[in-house]
């Protein structure tokens, strides 16, 4: 219970010594000696139970009103920090988005001036003007917002801790630019087959994939490449097919060409399989016509032994739903 609430100020306040006690929380003394010492883990249970409305359950009619009182001041306080740090990281992205701006403009019109100069007396083309000016101009560095900077170094750590996973992909959500998902999903980078594996990690990682662009994806690609039946492996694992899936969907059919044929080379097994089934549907919904009349095919031959699974029986819902009128019609006599 105590890690479901790790910013929780009651839990901060529990945690301090039994002689320093902040004096912003200002606990009575009966609430004090309760919460400190070694024996106080079923009081400070009771109190990250009852949260911040504690009125709400049914049981708080039983519990005294000053501590019904203290968790109402409690959780006005931290709304009261949580509204005041999402202010200030406001204002901060507002400052660097400002002087992201005036930095653009002072370099356009000094790079207008570069180029006017550069320009030969007797040419009046304002095309050229145009061309000289667009060469002379540098690329500007996008601006990280101040969110992706305070978990820069710290991606991996955090992806594989239940609350620090949560906060990755709310960051991930955030992002406006290309560049900061990359900046985060670059972290990730020699962690993949671990993060296939995490029960944590893995929601990292389809974010990535989910919300970036299909070529930023490729790392992920690689490193599945690079060991052999790493692919077979990943496609039967609880966690791993749910990447296989995002791959899939998100990725260009030549990125995923590979890992493609790997899956149609043992289509029946992964169609009878509680976890790879899901993976043979989504290639059946987003591979090419090619995979899917192959795969179709593979499942006709089989269709009996496919149909007797409970697993193998998504599948054939998969092929009849993205199957072409000619497919249904002959993957259904052989079924019935």
């Amino acid at each position: 219970a105590m890690s479901l609430f790790p910013s929780n100020p009651v839990r901060m306040a529990c945690e301090q010594s039994d002689a320093k006690v902040s004096p912003v929380l200002n606990l009575p003394p009966w609430m004090r000696a309760a919460t400190s010492g070694r024996k106080a883990f079923a009081c400070r249970a009771l109190l990250e139970r009852m949260g911040p409305r504690p009125e709400l359950h049914s049981w708080s009619g039983y519990l005294p009103s000053a501590l019904i009182a203290q968790q109402n001041q409690l959780a006005l306080l931290s709304c009261c920090t949580e509204a005041t740090s999402v202010a200030m990281a406001c204002q901060r992205d507002k400052a660097l988005s400002s002087h992201e701006h005036d930095d653009e403009t002072a370099s356009t019109s000094y790079g207008a001036r570069s180029c006017s100069c550069s320009i030969s007396p007797g040419s009046s083309s304002t095309s050229s003007d145009s061309e000289g000016a667009s060469s002379c101009c540098s690329p500007r560095t996008p601006v990280i917002p101040a969110a992706v900077a305070l978990i820069s170094g710290r991606v991996w750590p955090l992806a594989q801790d239940p609350d620090g996973c949560r906060e990755v992909q709310r960051i991930l959500d955030l992002c406006n630019t290309e560049e900061a998902r990359r900046l985060i999903s670059s972290e990730l980078r020699g962690h993949v087959a671990k993060a296939m594996r995490c029960p944590n990690a893995n929601h990292v990682l389809q974010k990535c994939i989910a919300v970036s662009s299909p070529e930023a994806s490729q790392f992920v690609i690689d490193e599945l490449l690079c060991r052999a039946g790493s692919i077979a492996q990943m496609a039967r694992h609880r966690y791993g097919c749910r990447i296989m899936q995002h791959l899939l969907k998100r990725c260009h059919p030549w990125q995923v060409a590979h890992i493609s044929e790997t899956l149609l080379a043992d289509a029946f097994v992964f169609s009878c399989h509680p976890f790879g089934n899901y993976v043979i549907q989504h290639l059946l919904e987003y591979g090419t016509q090619d995979q899917r009349y192959r795969l179709i095919r593979t499942l006709e031959q089989s269709a009996a032994s496919v149909a007797r699974s409970t697993s193998g029986c998504g599948v054939l819902a998969a092929a009849m739903t993205h199957g072409s009128p000619a497919d249904i019609l002959w993957l259904s006599r052989a079924i019935f």
